[in-house]
Formats: structure tokens, C-alpha cells, sequence
């Protein structure tokens, strides 16, 4: 007996058969493509220098790609030492390129003067505009998405 005639004597196993055949394709299908399927991450950015963060830029790129998934720049209206993004993106190890201004309220101020008769070396008249310069500074790390909140530690 061959296998036709097997299937002829007995047609509700074959089609017991290809229903797991096909079920068996839709497991592996779900296994091969659910790591890339995105997940909401969160990365809190921890200043841990001196002054605080005024604006920080970030991007993420997955292991092995040359362009980044994603990025995003926060400019944030009153300056932090601890930054919060939500966000999509499959599990997986990244490396982020962050770019920061900071305050740094350790710097001596720059004077910007009033008028075009004061020097910029002079001290600052009473009723001139004193501000800080900020810092610019990039760093570079890996990491792993895993959902949920991941610390970066600057």
C-alpha cells in the first residue's frame, strides 16, 4: 500500500495532518518574527556631572545597522538632571549617540552687554545681560531594550 492509498482509506487524517502542518508554519512564523515586533521603551537619562541637562538629542541603532531606528531632541523648558522619552522599538541591544547642552553653574558667566562701548572682558554693569555658556558634550552607549525603563547614566 502506498501513500495515496493510505489517504483514500483514511481522509480524515489527512486532513488532521495538514491542519498541523499548518499550525506548525504559523508557530514558527510567530517565533522567527515576534523579536521584531516593537515594544514600548522608556529611556531616563540621569545627568550625573556638574550644572544640568538644558537640551539632550539621542539616537538608537540596532546591533549591526549602520542607520539609526530612531532618535529625538528635547529641549527642555527649565533645565534637569533626569529626562524621561517614551517610545516604540523592538527588544534588543542598541548603541545610543547622545549629544547634551548643559548649564554648567560651576562656569564663570559670559557678559553680553548692553550697548557696543563696554568690552566683553569687562565685568558686568548692573542692568547688562549675564548668561552661562553652555557645555556641549557627546557620549556613546550600548545598551539593551527590554521594555519597559531603561537607565542611561551620563
Amino acid at each position: 500500500m502506498n501513500v495515496s492509498e493510505f489517504f483514500a482509506r483514511h481522509p480524515s487524517l489527512r486532513a488532521r495532518l495538514a491542519r498541523v502542518f499548518l499550525l506548525c508554519g504559523v508557530a514558527i512564523a510567530v517565533v522567527y518574527l515576534l523579536p521584531s515586533v516593537p515594544r514600548e521603551q522608556i529611556l531616563l537619562f540621569r545627568w550625573e556631572g556638574v550644572g544640568v541637562v538644558k537640551e539632550l538629542e539621542a539616537t538608537w541603532t540596532a546591533a549591526g545597522r549602520s542607520e539609526p531606528s530612531g532618535g529625538v531632541t528635547l529641549h527642555l523648558p527649565s533645565p534637569s538632571r533626569t529626562v524621561r522619552h517614551r517610545f516604540s522599538a523592538p527588544n534588543g541591544p542598541y548603541v545610543l549617540d547622545i549629544s547634551v547642552e548643559q548649564l554648567d553653574e560651576e562656569a564663570a558667566p559670559t557678559v553680553t552687554p548692553n550697548d557696543d562701548s563696554v568690552a566683553a572682558e569687562a565685568p558686568p554693569k548692573v542692568g547688562s545681560d549675564v548668561r552661562r555658556e553652555p557645555l556641549h558634550r557627546t557620549f556613546v552607549r550600548r545598551v539593551n531594550f527590554e521594555g519597559g525603563e531603561t537607565v542611561i547614566r551620563l
